[in-house]
């Protein structure tokens, strides 16, 4: 979608748009020019479809700042399943924060932040992080600052606030560099004690950032029965084949408990 004048996207928001009330899958990536307006034309626009469900956000280019973001509108109360890619994921959730987070909204994915997004996620996992039943994020503990995305995970995903997950998946594309790959670690012991809901966990990673992480201390952990009275699965989706015959020698204690599964993802 491109905001070319007020003219063409009134008529795109309520002529083309309101030809499908009925949609419940909606894909869009859009690219503004300067000033708040187009945001809001962005905002009244998701507004019109109100049987929507899935809502996938795939940029959004803006010069907007979070902070401010309109305190309009009427989300589609029937929106369940929400993903935000770089640069839409602070404006939309500051949006839900606003004006109300659909009553339905129980999964979130969200890629690699950017510096401007983090603030604004934190303070939404905070507001209704609870309701999520899957949480399927990207991040990076080894980025650098001039990368423009957001480098400390710990900060914004507490996952000790999401008491109802049924599915986690967690994601990281880094490639190796001196860091300390424990982060990850101190990421997943946050979950609640108990997680009586929690019953599949997905982890993405490039194993060869992650070979000095303290597998023991994420084997006994993930492996806890009391912890996770409900686990079912612990997928480990590996970016080459021969990671996926370690990772049972690694984690002897999810495999004797039946949970464990490796996968290899080529690119």
């Amino acid at each position: 979608m491109r905001d070319n004048s007020a003219t063409n996207a009134s008529a795109f928001r309520h002529g083309f748009v309101a030809s499908f009330p009925h949609i419940t899958h909606l894909t869009l990536t859009c690219r503004f020019g300067r000033g708040l307006s187009q945001l809001t034309h962005l905002i009244e626009m998701l507004c019109l479809f109100s049987a929507l469900q899935d809502l996938q956000l795939a940029e959004i280019s803006t010069f907007v700042d979070v902070d401010s973001v309109p305190a309009t509108g009427v989300p589609p109360q029937n929106l369940c399943s929400l993903t935000l890619a770089a640069g839409s994921a602070g404006l939309i959730l500051a949006w839900l924060r606003l004006v109300g987070r659909p009553p339905n909204m129980r999964s979130l994915t969200l890629s690699l932040l950017r510096h401007d997004d983090a603030a604004a996620v934190k303070a939404a996992l905070e507001d209704f992080g609870d309701a999520l039943h899957h949480l399927d994020i990207t991040v990076s503990f080894s980025l650098s600052l001039s990368s423009g995305f957001y480098s400390d995970p710990l900060r914004v995903f507490n996952l000790s606030l999401l008491s109802a997950l049924t599915l986690l998946t967690i994601r990281d594309p880094s490639a190796p560099r001196t860091w300390d790959p424990n982060l990850l670690s101190r990421l997943l012991l946050a979950l609640p004690a108990p997680s009586p809901s929690l019953r599949s966990i997905s982890l993405e990673l490039a194993l060869s950032s992650y070979r000095n992480i303290e597998w023991d201390v994420l084997d006994a952990f993930l492996s806890s029965e009391a912890r996770f009275p409900v686990l079912e699965t612990v997928l480990l989706r590996l970016h080459h084949p021969i990671y996926c015959k370690l990772v049972g020698g690694a984690l002897p204690l999810l495999n004797a408990r039946g949970v464990l599964r490796s996968e290899w993802r080529g690119y």
